[in-house]
């Protein structure tokens, strides 16, 4: 399922949350869960989720800014340079369109999903 995208966006794959944030994805719900929404509407949510992804949205940069600092601390890489092209890694930010390659994310403007989301609606 894509999530709906709201001003600008920090996205994280849950299989990334799941490896480096104390406590998996289970633990990630409970500490955000203010702030949580388990569907792909924007509405008043800050933090929407499906089976692939999480999108955090915020309406400033420093908002996004600190939402990538949190990353950071529990241990997610940002940009890294592939073949001396600076891209997204284990997070990437969306602000209408994703604002460095990431190969993991399917832009579907206004609307993402994982690519492995993207493969498995092809199936049908």
């Amino acid at each position: 399922m894509a999530i709906e995208l709201a001003y600008m966006n920090l996205v994280i794959p849950i299989e990334n949350i799941e490896k480096h944030y104390p406590g998996g994805f289970d633990q990630y719900k409970k500490d955000n869960e203010a702030d949580m929404k388990s569907d792909n509407y924007c509405d008043n949510a800050k933090i929407r989720h499906d089976n692939h992804l999480v999108v955090k949205s915020a309406v400033c940069m420093e908002d996004i800014e600190s939402f990538v600092r949190e990353c950071e601390d529990f241990g997610l890489i940002g940009v890294v340079e592939k073949d001396g092209i600076k891209q997204w890694q284990d997070f990437c930010i969306v602000d209408i369109v994703p604002t460095l390659p990431c190969d993991w994310l399917v832009d579907h403007n206004p609307e993402v999903c994982h690519i492995d989301e993207e493969k498995s609606d092809e199936k049908y």
